[in-house]
C-alpha cells in the first residue's frame, strides 16, 4: 500500500472528525518569559521573588510562586533536551 495514499487517509479522516492539522506556531512570549525566570533564577532571586516580578498582580503570592516553580521545571527540562540534541 502507498504511504501517500495512508497519510492522505489519516489526514481525510482527522479533518472529517474537526482536527485542525495545521501545524503549532511557536508562542515565543513563553520562552521569553522561561529565559526570564531562568536568568532570575540565576542571580539567586527566590520562587516567590520570580513569581513577584514576572507574573500579573491579580494572582495571589502562592500561585505566582508555584507557577514560577513549574515554569522554571520547564525550562530547565527545554535546556536539557537542548543540550542533547546540540
Amino acid at each position: 500500500m502507498d504511504v501517500g495514499y495512508l497519510l492522505d487517509l489519516i489526514r481525510w479522516q482527522a479533518t472529517d472528525g474537526g482536527l485542525d492539522l495545521t501545524p503549532a506556531k511557536p508562542r515565543w512570549e513563553i520562552y521569553d518569559r522561561y529565559l526570564r525566570i531562568l536568568s532570575l533564577k540565576k542571580e539567586g532571586k527566590t520562587y516567590e521573588e520570580i513569581g513577584d516580578t514576572v507574573f500579573s498582580e491579580e494572582q495571589d503570592i502562592e500561585s505566582k510562586k508555584q507557577q514560577a516553580y513549574n515554569e522554571f521545571q520547564k525550562a530547565q527540562r527545554i535546556v536539557k533536551e537542548l543540550g542533547r540534541r546540540i
